[in-house]
C-alpha cells in the first residue's frame, strides 16, 4: 500500500455542552485522494458503539447514561452523513457538517495523519489507541 495524506476526526459524545466533557466513541478518516472509489471511511455506527469494552467507560465516566440510546443518536449522524453523498463527499462539505453539529454527538476538527495501510486498518488502529476503553483487556 502505498501513503495517502488524510485527515481524522474523532467522533464524540458530550452529554452536556456547558460542562464540554466528552467521550470518544467512533472515529472517521478523509483521505485528500479517492481510493477504492471513495474518500471517506468511519467507525462509528451502531453496531461500532455496542462493541464490548465501550459500556463499562460509559458507565464510569456518564452514568445516568444508556449505551444503547447513545448508539442510536451516534447511528443517526451516520444516516445523515450516508443521505449526503459520504462516499463522494467533498472535505468542504464535510467540515460544513463538523461545524454545524450542535447535539449530543459530535466531531472533532479534522487532524492530518498519513496513512500507510489500507482504510479500514488504519480505522481499526485509530479505533484501538483513541476510542476503545484502555482499561478493556486486549
Amino acid at each position: 500500500m502505498t501513503r495517502h495524506s488524510a485527515q481524522y476526526a474523532l467522533v464524540q459524545f458530550c452529554p452536556d455542552a456547558g460542562r464540554d466533557e466528552a467521550m470518544n466513541i467512533g472515529v472517521l478518516i478523509w483521505a485528500d485522494e479517492h481510493i477504492d472509489g471513495k474518500h471517506l471511511w468511519y467507525s462509528f455506527s451502531f453496531m461500532d458503539v455496542l462493541r464490548q469494552g465501550w459500556e463499562a467507560r460509559l458507565k464510569r465516566w456518564f452514568p445516568s447514561e444508556k449505551r444503547k440510546a447513545v448508539a442510536v443518536e451516534a447511528q443517526g449522524v451516520l444516516n445523515v452523513l450516508r443521505t449526503d453523498g459520504l462516499d463522494w463527499m467533498r472535505r468542504e462539505e464535510l467540515q460544513h457538517f463538523i461545524d454545524t453539529r450542535a447535539n449530543r454527538i459530535r466531531i472533532t476538527a479534522l487532524r492530518p495523519m498519513v496513512m500507510y495501510a489500507t482504510p479500514n486498518e488504519e480505522i481499526e488502529t485509530l479505533w484501538r489507541e483513541l476510542v476503545r476503553d484502555p482499561e478493556w483487556p486486549k
